[in-house]
């Protein structure tokens, strides 16, 4: 039928679980239906050992009048060349969810002409400057950094490590400062003390927001990743009003810039993800090291703001983006 779309997963997939690819293909689904496709949701079958680490990387693939269009999510400049056959292998089209990853397939030799650009998105109803249900920790200024933690073999990729070590040099004994990191299971416990709280809640969207919303009205949002495809999360506290600090490269500039936001300038560095082996001529690709220096500094001057900020960014709507996605898969075929 002219309407079916198969939606493929790599092997996690669950209606009710809040993690990040779960709830962009909870979305992408949604929006699918509202637009009168009918979606069938299935595993991606393939020989992911041959392809390691493809299945690390793998958000989700259509499957639409006989193409696949596929997304890899990937955080530093260039792939592994076992990825790139993945994508060779088994995509038709490549959809980039930021132009940090359309730049990084050019550059990893894909034609540009496979390359669809499409955002990931968010519920707006949802993310954005409304009250809080709650004030939470009333009074004391809340520094907030969301996502998943990274094993060790990642080098702290989400910069939380890096955002302790510094939070505790500056504000370690101030008492009318506290430091936020909504992360998973996977959090050294040992990490948190005082005024520095490592939150492994499983959150709803709801309560998620309600904490950007929290941390907007008494905080800042602070991001030191080395890389991101994308960064649902900073587009998510940027919808609900947060104030800015964050890595200047990457995907998150597709929306984020130096008029709305602090960017701390950074040095590039080898990305250690994977051994040399794994790519061309064996060299490694690079990724952000944010300056210290510059985070310090920000991280002093905010907690003295007291002006809340208006955040959007017209377009990203879970409806919108799936819909442009739709129009632009159509033009290929």
């Amino acid at each position: 039928m002219i309407n079916d779309i198969i939606l493929y997963h790599s092997e996690h997939w669950d209606k009710s679980c809040n993690c990040a690819f779960c709830i962009n293909r909870r979305n992408i689904v949604n929006s699918l239906e509202k637009l009168g496709y009918s979606v069938n949701i299935q595993s991606f079958k393939c020989d992911w050992k041959h392809f390691y680490p493809a299945k690390i990387h793998f958000d989700y693939a259509l499957h639409y009048q006989n193409k696949i269009f596929g997304s890899i999510m990937f955080e530093a400049d260039k792939v592994p060349f076992k990825l790139r056959e993945f994508v060779d292998t088994y995509f038709d089209y490549v959809i980039c969810p930021s132009k940090f990853l359309r730049q990084m397939w050019i550059d990893s030799k894909v034609s540009s002409k496979y390359l669809i650009l499409s955002h990931l998105g968010l519920n707006e109803e949802i993310f954005n400057i409304g009250k809080s249900k709650e004030r939470l920790y009333p009074g004391i200024f809340k520094f907030l950094s969301v996502g998943a933690w990274q094993h060790k073999e990642w080098y702290d990729r989400k910069g939380f490590e890096l955002l302790i070590r510094i939070f505790r040099e500056l504000f370690e004994d101030n008492k009318k400062v506290m430091l936020i990191i909504k992360t998973d299971k996977y959090a050294d416990d040992g990490l948190a003390s005082g005024n520095i709280k490592i939150m492994k809640d499983n959150l709803s969207p709801v309560e998620l927001a309600d904490l950007y919303r929290n941390c907007a009205k008494e905080g800042a949002y602070v991001s030191l990743h080395k890389g991101e495809g994308f960064s649902r999360t900073l587009l998510e506290a940027f919808y609900c009003g947060c104030r800015i600090g964050a890595t200047g490269w990457s995907g998150p500039l597709d929306f984020l810039n130096n008029e709305n936001v602090i960017l701390f300038n950074f040095k590039l560095q080898d990305c250690n993800l994977y051994p040399e082996s794994f790519y061309d001529n064996g060299i490694l690709p690079k990724w952000a090291s944010p300056d210290e220096y510059e985070i310090k500094r920000w991280m002093m001057n905010i907690i003295k703001d007291k002006k809340l900020i208006q955040n959007r960014k017209d377009g990203y709507g879970w409806d919108n983006i799936v819909s442009n996605l739709m129009s632009d898969i159509k033009e290929r075929l």
